[in-house]
């Protein structure tokens, strides 16, 4: 009860949230920044950005007790998104880093051999 959710990306989702009837904080503690909704141009095709606020002007309703007052226009990205890559791309990077590791060992082993 009364969690605030926000700067998420709500996308694809058969429903795209639920609550149990409580109402939420659809915003962050300034009120400013709500969500990502993947389907609010669909609910909400005459919406418009507010300025350049990257906020709809449309309130996304999610239930009776709860709404998103300032719904993302874009996706949020979160802090621990991963870029895919390409098995080819990976075994370069491993190849690469093999590399240097034996460069560097065989480097230490000239430096003691010359010291002996």
């Amino acid at each position: 009860m009364n969690n605030a959710v926000y700067q998420n990306s709500f996308v694809e989702n058969s429903v795209q949230a639920q609550t149990s009837g409580n109402k939420e904080v659809w915003a962050d503690s300034l009120g400013t920044h709500g969500n990502y909704w993947s389907d609010y141009s669909t609910k909400y095709p005459n919406a418009t950005q507010i300025g350049l606020s990257g906020i709809e002007n449309a309130t996304y309703s999610i239930d009776s007790n709860n709404q998103d007052n300032n719904p993302l226009m874009t996706a949020a990205v979160s802090e621990t998104t991963v870029p895919e890559m390409s098995t080819c791309a990976i075994v370069a990077i491993l190849i690469s880093g093999l590399r240097t590791v034996v460069a560097l060992v065989f480097r230490k082993r000239s430096r003691v051999t010359s010291n002996s």
